[in-house]
């Protein structure tokens, strides 16, 4: 009869620091069995998918996400396939993990990681290097026209003086562009801030 109360109250404690833990991830769990009822699901998958309180426990998973990518992921996790990809929920992106716990069972746990920020950051660095390939190609281009002209001799010994200058102005247009990305990249890196100045 001891022995059964020390266990009863091992299993208790087990518990409350399973959900402790699972509480405070900042990734989203949910634990299903075969038939994809929820048996656990911590605060960060109910924030993700809007769901109130615990009442989602003993629930269909699929009352939570009726997202025909995150359907068909549940399905794969049933059928004992792992699965890991992207997710759209409420207007940010997440990478789904669906790993089965048992190939036989069907039982599976579900995390997902929110990286929308990295997303985000992907594609503003991609709109950044269009950008800046096309500011410095602009004064490139009228730097070599003008060389051309200068080369193949079709300059007047008057006209010199004028190309030359606006070849120097657009090479001096070329290193401001580099001195800016080069000082967006330390900021990016969060180097040590310039003085605040009045603007």
């Amino acid at each position: 009869e001891l022995d059964g109360r020390a266990l009863k109250i091992d299993q208790a404690r087990q518990k409350e620091e399973y959900d402790t833990i699972t509480e405070n991830m900042k990734e989203g769990l949910i634990l299903l069995d075969a038939k994809g009822m929820v048996l656990s699901i911590n605060k960060s998958a109910r924030d993700i998918f809007g769901a109130v309180s615990k009442k989602s426990q003993g629930r269909h998973v699929l009352s939570l996400c009726r997202n025909e990518e995150f359907q068909n992921a549940i399905l794969q996790g049933q059928q004992g396939l792992a699965v890991e990809q992207m997710l759209d929920v409420n207007n940010r992106v997440f990478r789904l993990t669906v790993s089965p716990i048992s190939k036989v069972g069907g039982a599976m746990a579900v995390l997902m990681f929110d990286i929308t920020q990295q997303q985000n950051s992907e594609i503003n660095r991609r709109e950044f290097t269009s950008n800046v390939t096309h500011e410095l190609k602009t004064p490139l281009t009228s730097i070599i026209g003008y060389a051309e002209i200068m080369q193949d001799g079709l300059a007047k010994p008057d006209d010199m003086q004028t190309f030359a200058g606006r070849i120097y102005d657009e090479a001096k247009r070329l290193i401001a562009m580099i001195e800016d990305i080069l000082r967006l990249s330390k900021l990016d890196e969060e180097q040590t801030l310039p003085p605040n100045e009045s603007v």
